[in-house]
């Protein structure tokens, strides 16, 4: 019997070559989806590039961005002004080149994609192309339309640093891209923004030490550094420096507009070398490279050593698994892995090994469904989060006496969680939720609990929600402690913190919560 499809694949950003230049609709590429840890084989004929190619990203809608110029190594990977750009879909097996700019701008660019998904499984594919100008506060966006076959260039203001960006990679993430710095921070650009801007989002306050030389600081980065997607969020995954024994350290981005980031684990890596499973591996015990985050499951995390990529369950502080990767070892470089989730018709096709008409029908069936329950879900989740937000902004508007000309009305969605609590007089259903919300110029963030009794976690009406707690989180906020519990009720932040502090333990860390002043969910914390 064979294994089913994976969910997701560690990708190469470098492909193999193929000496094949016959011209075909998917121009020769080819991939093997192995199951993590094991690599995807991805294969690209010399006639896309000339000296080599990189993938600079991989959309979960199936959509691979390539680069077609030479480079060195991860770090330059990216840099790619000028170029010309391919588009490989990998569900229809075609692939799509982009013209270069007609335009030329001084300076390296560095490219993302966005998917903008259609009627009838259509997408609308954007490239983006940020364009720095070295030692200047000024930066270029060129961005590429596959509706229009079009180019389109703004200029922005960029944010003034010490030293000049230099850029690891690009993601996508809630309709921004973000342009990852590994020793600076993060860059992030709404494209459908009515005025959109570039918003600089700092590394965590113990990264912010910038004294010494630039090549100094930035030597190995890359090796102890990453910044990847997980269950939906943004991590910082950072192997200390400081000592002869490292710690791991992850860090979730919970409040991208204040630039605030918790610290979900801290684990030494004696730890992880003492358990049976890094015995049984047969590794040494040296200092690993950072390679990437599992991107389902924020607590494991996949180093590269002596030819094997392993992943570390930072929460169990074990090595969960491992395999030989051979040619793909260059530690000396950095990771040269993107993390692919895979589409839902693509991983049917793959499961089903029926002919390829069969295949192709039953992914396209597949795929038109998979976007009918993407998009009945996503309506009601946005229904009940507008109708829970009514409700607290209603509240806050009443409590701050804002007359119809000023009051907050909401402008971001940020999170959504519910629960069930069994109480001795029956059963009562919560849910917290965090949004912005604006007045004019002011922008707040809120926090709210709802709650209204119930038999079961669905088939509940919006309406029939009471609204227990609306506050707004200005300072000393904390996230939830679902998953990582265990972790931070050990840490040292958590010990020195007073009794009085109320924590909400079935809420993931990138929940925000007041101190106190919420009912669900809550226990005191140990000191």
């Amino acid at each position: 019997m064979s294994s089913p499809a994976p969910q997701w694949v560690v990708l190469p950003r470098f492909p193999g070559t193929d000496i094949d230049d016959s011209a075909q609709d998917d121009a020769g590429i080819s991939i093997a989806l192995n199951a993590p840890p094991h690599i995807a084989q991805l294969v690209v004929p010399r006639s896309i590039v000339a000296g080599g190619s990189c993938v600079l990203a991989a959309d979960p809608s199936g959509f691979l961005l390539f680069s077609g110029s030479g480079v060195a190594g991860p770090l330059a990977a990216d840099k790619a002004a000028g170029t010309s750009y391919y588009i490989w879909d990998a569900v229809l097996k075609t692939c799509s080149s982009v013209p270069a700019p007609e335009t030329p701008v001084s300076g390296a660019g560095t490219a993302g994609l966005i998917a903008f998904r259609g009627a009838f499984g259509h997408h609308n594919l954007m490239v983006a192309e940020l364009v720095l100008s070295t030692g200047a506060t000024g930066a270029t966006m060129r961005c590429f339309s596959t509706n229009t076959g079009k180019w389109s260039q703004r200029s922005l203001r960029a944010p003034s640093m010490n030293f000049p960006w230099s850029i690891a990679h690009v993601l996508h993430h809630q309709g921004k891209l973000w342009w990852i710095d590994l020793l600076l921070g993060l860059l992030a650009f709404h494209p459908s923004a009515e005025e959109p801007e570039l918003h600089f989002v700092p590394l965590p306050n113990c990264y912010r030490i910038l004294t010494g030389s630039e090549q100094g600081l930035r030597k190995g980065l890359s090796n102890d550094r990453c910044v990847n997607l997980s269950r939906g969020k943004l991590r910082l995954v950072v192997l200390t420096r400081q000592t002869s024994m490292p710690k791991i350290k992850l860090w979730t981005l919970v409040d991208h507009e204040a630039g605030k980031w918790m610290l979900n684990y801290e684990v030494p890596i004696e730890d992880i070398w003492a358990d049976q499973s890094y015995e049984t591996i047969g590794l040494p015990k040296e200092r690993p490279t950072l390679a990437l985050v599992h991107p389902n499951k924020p607590c494991v995390v996949y180093f590269l050593l002596k030819g094997y990529l392993f992943g570390v369950d930072l929460l169990a502080k074990e090595v969960t698994e491992s395999a030989s990767i051979g040619r793909y070892d260059v530690e000396s470089a950095g990771s040269p892995f993107l993390s692919w989730e895979l589409p839902p018709s693509l991983i049917t096709a793959l499961s089903d090994p029926s002919p390829a008409a069969e295949s192709r029908f039953t992914s396209a069936f597949d795929s038109i469904a998979d976007i009918f329950c993407d998009a009945y879900a996503r309506e009601l989740d946005y229904l009940a989060f507008h109708q829970f937000a009514k409700i607290a902004l209603s509240s806050l508007n009443r409590k701050n006496k804002k007359t119809e000309e000023n009051k907050f009305k909401l402008s971001e969605r940020l999170f959504l969680q519910y629960f069930l609590e069994d109480l001795e007089v029956g059963n009562k259903k919560y849910a917290h939720l965090n949004f912005y919300a604006e007045s004019g110029s002011e922008k707040v963030l809120v926090f709210a609990e709802l709650h209204t009794d119930a038999h079961a976690l669905d088939d509940v009406d919006p309406d029939d929600w009471i609204l227990s707690s609306c506050k707004l989180l200005t300072r000393n906020y904390h996230g939830g402690m679902y998953g990582t519990g265990q972790e931070v009720g050990q840490s040292n932040v958590t010990r020195k913190r007073k009794k009085s502090l109320y924590y909400c333990i079935v809420c993931p860390p990138e929940m925000l919560h007041p101190t106190c002043g919420f009912k669900g969910g809550c226990v005191v914390s140990a000191s």
